[in-house]
């Protein structure tokens, strides 16, 4: 059954969220906003171009999620922070399986995006999945989320396609003594973390565990639960050099299968994920440093049951979708500034990826493949208000050969404040072990009882994306108000996707007569616009409103040209009533979307979200309880119309001593 609202709904929502501002400064009249409130430095980000740039300088439409905006939220899950971005979706498949795109083009898998944290990359090789669940990562070590809206291959290589999320976690130094932090609330939500950080001789460390788990939909068997464990040590080698080292793992069991299935019933599937990266820093100069870096990465998904009650020979029928994944990465890179007024980055990297499934490819040993690249951006004052950017990233990749992704960008500044870009780029996403090589059998022996994909018969090219943008950031610093607009075009061709295939007669026990095969099968233009807003009014005061206004045309591919939504706006308000008491609204609009793969068309909907906190001290312990109210209005439709969120909320006690 579908629930919607009254089409006045929004207007009220909207009147709602803005009301709390309004409400806390008549609440708290004596507060004023300070000169430094209104005349901060407009924030450095270090993603789009890999230079240290004020975003009024970068060469790309970048959003900040910081500190302030991670605690309002409400969220518990790193995923859902993207709905406070212009032009992103998010939704769940189940349990605590999220997906998300910016501009559409998506399906269970974020696989158009390239997600890093600290600089290391979460993308996984086998299917192209961004593997959200088993991420080990507490929010509370995020600093900050830097979020490139738009191609940025220039600077990350394929798989920078759409966008670039860099999750940034805090130094260890900023988090001595010991957090603890629970959660309790609906439908099984449970949330536990405790944090350690402390200093000994030149390094400081933080060692993080949590615990959570819950369910998201009543129609499906989709409780999660995942522990994992985190560290990072920052260590000083001396006055220009320093090391960063981080470890995770984290082991998840997710219900899979669906109720009354007796092919596909429901059971624990388990996940393991770890990593290690190390990073060593040295400053050579006031405008010169270089860095290496290393990462290694690790998947392991088990996933398997046996299926009873078939005639034989399938009685007792053991299958199984067994799968993992495997990545090394070595980059190195330098900073320089060669001439008055010109500052540039250039450096070259390695990576081996590996990925391993009887199942999906029908080998025994791993597939493996090796990618190198090399690339550089510079920036130039051409003049008192103008800046140019101009980059590029070559790669050689082990299915598509090589490619060269270029950007080249203009800023001006007409007046204090104000910023006009305009920039061309070229992006590119390589395919997945899964598009060119998937061979997908369930098999009783020797014999094959079904056949669901076959490798495609010629190798994939790349999917390329032109984008154009003119973008147009400003600021009344006096008036604590800041905008960032985006006008954008953008050209994708070869797009990959599956497309049914004969079967040979006989060539499996089923009788099936198709599978599928990964194709280079689509082209698509986006066209559109975007905005943010974020308003100071008054000290402990904030409205973060944006908006986004996406056309999305795909010749011949209704489906592809409905996934994503005409229209989405959020909006998120925040104020400190009086010390030590907080509260937020968020309210999200999301237009009509469809979800590739095994998603479905799914309605508009509206959500408003609430937190409530108290914080107070005692002696040295630092204590703050918080109410959490998600979804405040009717039931909405995620990812299927069947997967209904409906109304839910949860308390979290945090104690820092």
């Amino acid at each position: 059954m579908n629930h919607r609202r009254p089409g006045r709904m929004p207007g009220a929502c909207l009147a709602l969220a803005l009301a709390l501002p309004a409400h806390a400064l008549a609440a708290a009249a004596p507060e004023v906003a300070t000169e430094a409130d209104f005349l901060a430095p407009l924030p450095v980000v270090l993603t789009v171009s890999r230079l240290r740039q004020p975003v009024s300088e970068a060469p790309a439409a970048v959003t900040l999620i910081d500190r302030e905006m991670i605690l309002a939220s409400g969220f518990t899950e790193i995923a859902d922070l993207l709905r406070l971005v212009p032009g992103f979706n998010v939704a769940y498949v189940r349990g605590l399986f999220p997906t998300a795109t910016y501009h559409g083009m998506a399906d269970a898998f974020s696989r158009r995006m390239q997600v890093l944290v600290d600089g290391r990359a979460i993308y996984d090789p086998d299917f192209g999945e961004v593997r959200w669940s088993d991420l080990p990562l507490a929010l509370e070590d995020i600093d900050r989320i830097e979020v490139v809206r738009g191609p940025n291959a220039a600077s990350y290589g394929a798989n920078a396609f759409l966008a670039v999320i860099n999750i940034i976690t805090r130094h260890a130094s900023q988090d001595p003594g010991n957090h603890v932090s629970l959660s309790r609330g609906d439908h099984n939500l449970y949330r536990g973390v405790f944090r350690h950080g402390g200093h000994s001789g030149e390094a400081d460390y933080r060692f993080t565990f949590s615990t959570r788990g819950g369910e998201r939909f009543d129609n499906l068997p989709d409780d999660s639960r995942v522990g994992f464990a985190d560290a990072r040590i920052d260590y000083r080698l001396g006055l220009t050099d320093d090391l960063l080292l981080r470890f995770g793992w984290s082991d998840g069991s997710h219900q899979q299968g669906d109720f009354g299935d007796p092919i596909g019933p429901p059971r624990d599937r388990r996940a393991e994920a770890g990593y290690a990266q190390f990073r060593w820093h040295r400053v050579t100069g006031a405008q010169s440093e270089l860095s290496l870096q290393y990462y290694h990465s690790q998947f392991r998904n088990v996933d398997e049951w046996t299926i009873r009650g078939l005639p034989p020979p399938l009685a007792d029928w053991a299958v199984n979708l067994n799968y993992g994944a495997a990545r090394d990465d070595l980059e190195f890179q330098h900073t320089s500034s060669p001439a008055q007024g010109v500052r540039l980055v250039w450096g070259a990297g390695a990576r081996s990826d590996q990925a391993h499934s009887s199942t999906y490819y029908s080998v025994s040993d791993s597939l493996r493949g090796d990618s190198q690249r090399l690339f550089a951006h510079a920036q130039w004052q051409a003049g008192p208000s103008v800046l140019l950017h101009a980059g590029a990233m070559a790669e050689r990749h082990f299915f598509t050969g090589m490619d060269v992704s270029p950007r080249i960008a203009l800023n001006y500044f007409p007046a204090p404040g104000h910023t006009l870009r305009v920039a061309l780029t070229k992006g590119i996403r390589a395919p997945t072990f899964t598009e060119q090589s998937s061979n997908t059998r369930f098999m009783l022996g020797n014999l094959v009882v079904t056949q669901r994909s076959v490798p495609s018969p010629y190798p994939l090219r790349p999917e390329s994306v032109v984008s154009r943008e003119i973008g147009y950031l400003g600021s009344v610093r006096r008036l604590g108000v800041e905008w960032d607009v985006r006008v954008f075009h953008d050209e994708f061709r070869d797009l990959i996707a599956n497309t049914k295939v004969p079967l040979p007669p006989g060539s499996d026990l089923s009788g099936s007569a198709t599978a599928f095969s990964f194709r280079n099968v689509s082209t698509a233009t986006s066209r559109g616009a975007e905005y943010q807003l974020r308003w100071r009014p008054a000290a402990g005061t904030q409205l973060i409103l944006s908006q986004a206004y996406v056309n999305l045309h795909a010749d011949g591919e209704k489906e592809l040209a409905q996934s994503a939504p005409t229209n989405n706006l959020s909006l998120l308000a925040m104020r400190e009533f009086t010390p030590g008491v907080f509260g937020s609204l968020g309210y999200y609009r999301v237009g009509r979307i469809i979800w590739l793969g095994d998603g479905d068309p799914v309605d508009a909907h509206d959500r408003l979200d609430l937190k409530l906190a108290k914080h107070w001290h005692a002696g040295n312990t630092r204590y703050e309880l918080a109410l959490t109210l998600q979804n405040l209005l009717q039931p909405y439709s995620e990812f299927r119309p069947e997967n209904e969120f409906d109304r839910r909320g949860f308390v979290t006690l945090n104690i820092g001593y």
